[in-house]
């Protein structure tokens, strides 16, 4: 709740120290002094129907006040939900553009390395040629390692949110890859 400026109630006390400072010299000056005061029941009703409906209005003043203040904390919190969940479609369309563009490459490398596996070019290779193939899947297997949200989005699990396209899995590890993990 918004605290009321110091000016403000100042002005809403300024009467009450009025009176009671009035009340101390009056009461110093002649201790004796004293004010009778006749009135009319009339009087009296009209002056009591007044109070009760400054109070009233008072009530319905703060009412107000305090509903305009839990609308303003509602909207606040439903606009902070909003930018909460479109961060997290932000968050997921990144991470599926990531995973695309990680994916293609290693689905290159891959294959590459399969139709060297298939053509017989590791049999007939130097030592050095098969050690290179095998760091290449190393490393491939590497980058994979990279994307652990990739099984989500294989699977096709992604919200409404994303793609209609989920992205395809990896190949299976082929024969060279049971080199050391580095």
């Amino acid at each position: 709740m918004k605290r009321p400026a110091p000016g403000m109630v100042l002005a809403v006390l300024a009467p009450l120290l009025g009176g009671v400072v009035l009340g101390v010299i009056l009461q110093a000056a002649d201790p004796r002094l004293r004010l009778y005061v006749t009135a009319s029941p009339a009087l009296v009703a009209v002056l009591a129907g007044l109070a009760g409906t400054a109070v009233t209005v008072i009530v319905i003043a703060a009412r107000r006040r305090a509903a305009a203040a839990s609308a303003a904390s509602a909207a606040s919190a439903a606009a902070v939900r909003q930018v909460a969940e479109q961060a997290v479609q932000d968050r997921l369309r990144f991470f599926m553009r990531l995973d695309h563009e990680l994916k293609n490459p290693l689905t290159a490398i891959r294959a590459g390395l399969a139709n060297i596996e298939q053509g017989g070019g590791l049999a007939l290779a130097s030592a050095g040629t098969v050690a290179a193939v095998a760091s290449v899947s190393v490393q491939a297997d590497r980058i994979a390692r990279l994307a652990p949200w990739r099984s989500s989005f294989s699977a096709g699990t992604a919200t409404r949110a994303t793609s209609a396209r989920c992205p395809r899995p990896l190949p299976p590890r082929r024969a060279w890859d049971s080199g050391p993990r580095t």
